[in-house]
């Protein structure tokens, strides 16, 4: 067993500058940030862009769950309360197995009363990074996810 190797300062400001850590270091921030804001809307800020997102028409739930690059399992606890609320409601796929999932009339209407907050945030956490700087990140966020996932 080969002895373990004393980190420098130097060691230690390398792994401060990890794409990991600050990715989810900054994640954890934002959250926060949106959670105080959209705190006393009865609903948790990750279930509003599922809402949306199934808004535009229903999806799979394999499908949701690639898109948000999380596991079934926590999706389907993130889901629940939506489903459990009437916001979403679930059915066996058409084609395959699993289910689908599709917006109901209450998740339109609850998705149409959080809009206004949500954009007012959003417009908050925008103006903290820079409006060019965001939209120059996403873009660079999105190649890069693109080039994570072939790998």
């Amino acid at each position: 067993m080969m002895p373990s190797k004393i980190l420098s300062p130097a060691d230690v400001q390398h792994y401060g500058e990890c794409v990991c850590f600050n990715l989810r270091w900054i994640s954890r921030l934002v959250t926060k940030f949106y959670e105080r804001r959209l705190g006393g809307t009865g609903m948790r800020f990750t279930q509003t862009p599922i809402l949306a997102r199934l808004a535009a028409g229903p999806a799979k739930m394999a499908d949701l769950s690639d898109w948000l690059a999380m596991e079934r399992t926590a999706l389907l606890r993130t889901l629940q309360p939506l489903l459990d609320d009437g916001y979403v409601s679930r059915s066996p796929a058409a084609r395959g197995r699993g289910w689908e999932l599709s917006v109901t009339s209450a998740g339109r209407r609850r998705l149409a009363e959080l809009q206004p907050e949500w954009e007012a945030v959003q417009e908050e956490v925008v103006a903290a990074f820079g409006g060019a700087k965001w939209r120059d990140f996403m873009a660079a966020m999105e190649v890069a996810a693109e080039r994570l996932a072939r790998n």
